[in-house]
């Protein structure tokens, strides 16, 4: 469990862990160089439970947090939560039948907020259908950046996230969607079809502090990296996915000359004249500068 500034919120996180039904786990918090309260509520934690504990760093971001986690760890699977979300009280029971050497598990999210003394609940997201393994690349590839978060549920073995390399830390966004990518080359993904994890929507979460055109160029980089593998056709199809979602979601920033930028270049990909996102971005594009040129 990365934590960084979290001292509002990661008491009730470690509680949803701590409560498990299923007991046999250790928890480690990586205080990751935080300036409020966080340390003596982890420190507090860790001395009333002995399954806690808690190391402090420099603050490197939360891909360095979660590679420190992941060099600590002890057992045979990992699992991840952050510091500001919840599981639910069967999380790991519901995964540990599931589990193997080659198996990463993964469920589903159900957002919420705290609003007015009481929890508002938002919709859930269910895990995708993976397919044969020589498929399931792909069906990572093809997320939808709202259903990235359904990585975070995964239970995995250590080993295996340890060859893929752990979390990219010159990276800011999309982190853990590129170690999914990755551990999709080695592993076998098997689905539980309900909410295992319990996300929080708030104004300070990383996804929210970031542009959507940082978010954007971000997810072309992940997928970049995987340029000289096996994976080309696989990789254009992505590549056209990415650029059509990241020019809706530019155009909704407002930011339309950038939005202009992604179809231009997923036009240069025959696979996207098949697509009718393609005609009705340009459509929306053309619609929207329209009303700019209008109202300036």
């Amino acid at each position: 469990m990365p934590a960084f500034n979290a001292q509002e919120t990661l008491q009730e996180s470690v509680r949803s862990v701590l409560e498990q039904t299923f007991n046999d786990f250790e928890l480690i918090i990586i205080d990751d160089g935080s300036t409020d309260g966080t340390a003596d509520v982890a420190q507090r934690l860790a001395e009333v439970d002995q399954r806690v504990r808690v190391i402090r760093q420099t603050n490197a971001g939360v891909s360095a947090a979660r590679n420190r986690g992941l060099a600590e760890a002890k057992g045979h699977y990992i699992s991840l939560l952050d510091a500001d979300d919840l599981w639910v009280p069967d999380k790991l029971e519901s995964q540990w039948p599931m589990a193997g050497d080659h198996t990463v598990v993964v469920g589903g999210v159900r957002r919420f907020f705290f609003e007015g003394g009481q929890y508002v609940w938002g919709v859930e997201t269910m895990p995708p259908e993976f397919g044969d393994e020589e498929s399931q690349w792909l069906v990572v590839a093809l997320l939808r950046s709202t259903n990235m978060v359904l990585i975070n549920t995964m239970l995995a073995p250590r080993v295996c996230v340890e060859k893929a390399g752990g979390w990219n830390p010159r990276l800011r966004l999309a982190e853990d969607w590129d170690l999914w990518l990755r551990l999709s080359n080695m592993c076998r993904f098997t689905t539980i079809a309900k909410p295992l994890q319990l996300y929080r929507k708030h104004s300070g979460s990383a996804t929210a502090l970031h542009t959507a055109r940082f978010a954007a160029v971000q997810k072309l980089t992940v997928l970049d990296a995987f340029a000289g593998t096996n994976r080309r056709s696989h990789l254009r199809a992505a590549r056209v996915s990415r650029l059509l979602e990241n020019a809706e979601s530019l155009r909704w920033s407002g930011d339309i000359a950038y939005a202009g930028r992604m179809l231009l270049r997923a036009a240069t990909y025959p696979k996207a004249w098949s697509e009718i996102t393609l005609y009705r971005e340009t459509y929306r594009l053309l619609t929207a500068l329209t009303a700019r040129q209008r109202a300036g």
